[in-house]
């Protein structure tokens, strides 16, 4: 078997894959026999492994079980021996890919010239808009669930018993798990909040104040008022954009249909007033097309510009 298979396998077991590569995989599965009998034995083996414990009292027992379990025959072609081998080669790799995502765990991410998209351990979804700065606080996931935010991002909160805070130099957010935008401008001191969905509060100097769905604030060390958000969520199912600008548009699709977006900055400034349904991603295409006089479309999971 190609080590490009066997990679596939164990990411469609492991859950690693993107829902995309997960349906293309079951349809390979679908007309490929050898495929499917090659899964089935790997599907047997990682069946295996969930049953091994790590506490000191049951490592022996388990193992036993465990090894017990693998040196059967199996139902295909595999000699035992090799379906031993094949064993220890899925074990090795389960552990690579848990030991890397442990080691590449980010503190901080950070964007220049184009937005990017991130999924954090709690699985949180955040949008960072370019030349900005979210720096995760320590033990982020297992005590806490604080950031601190430099620039303008969008986020889609996990919910969760803790509560996720966002830090930035004037105030900070405070949600359960919610749709949002924070823009700092750090230069004249004011922060932006628009409430997409949900419900937070605000801190600044110890005052508290509520936002529920449509809500904006602004801030600054002087003044906060807070207005209408620009963008709202109607009950069958649009998103209403007024005078809002293609980032702020892009980032709703993204919430929305978990596409990414690769446009040149100076076309993300334009403003645009537009209702986009939330069940037919190309007919958001065709209205973006439509207002903006551009030619967008969607290109391995990304809005360019072509």
């Amino acid at each position: 078997m190609s080590p490009d298979l066997e990679h596939r396998i164990i990411q469609y077991l492991t859950n690693s894959m993107s829902s995309e590569d997960r349906a293309l995989f079951l349809q390979d599965m679908d007309a490929n026999v050898q495929l499917r009998r090659a899964f089935d034995v790997y599907k047997s083996i990682w069946e295996a492994t969930n049953s091994l414990s790590y506490e000191s009292e049951n490592i022996d027992y388990t193992w036993k079980s465990f090894e017990s379990k693998i040196t059967i025959k199996p139902r295909y072609y595999l000699t035992k021996s090799s379906y031993v081998n094949l064993a220890a080669s899925i074990i090795i790799a389960i552990v690579t890919i848990v030991s890397w995502n442990f080691i590449s765990k980010k503190s901080h991410y950070k964007t220049s010239q184009y937005a990017e998209n991130y999924i954090l351990e709690d699985n949180s979804q955040v949008i960072l808009n370019p030349n900005s700065m979210l720096i995760l606080s320590n033990n982020f996931n297992s005590s806490n669930r604080e950031v601190t935010l430099s620039g303008e991002a969008f986020f889609d909160v996990f919910e969760s018993n803790k509560k996720f805070v966002v830090h930035t130099t004037i105030g900070d957010i405070v949600v359960h798990g919610t749709q949002f935008k924070v823009s700092v401008n750090e230069d004249n001191q004011s922060v932006l909040v628009e409430l997409f969905d949900g419900h937070l509060s605000y801190i600044q100097n110890n005052q508290e104040y509520y936002l529920k769905s449509g809500d904006l604030l602004t801030s600054s060390l002087d003044e906060i008022s807070r207005t209408t958000s620009k963008i709202s969520i109607t009950n069958d199912g649009y998103v209403i954009c007024k005078n809002s600008t293609l980032a702020d548009i892009l980032a709703q699709i993204k919430l929305i249909y978990d596409v990414n977006h690769h446009i040149k900055p100076r076309l993300l400034k334009d403003v645009y007033s537009v209702s986009l349904p939330k069940n037919d991603l190309k007919n958001c295409i065709k209205i973006l097309n439509k207002i903006s006089g551009n030619n967008f479309a969607l290109i391995n999971n990304s809005i360019v510009l072509k």
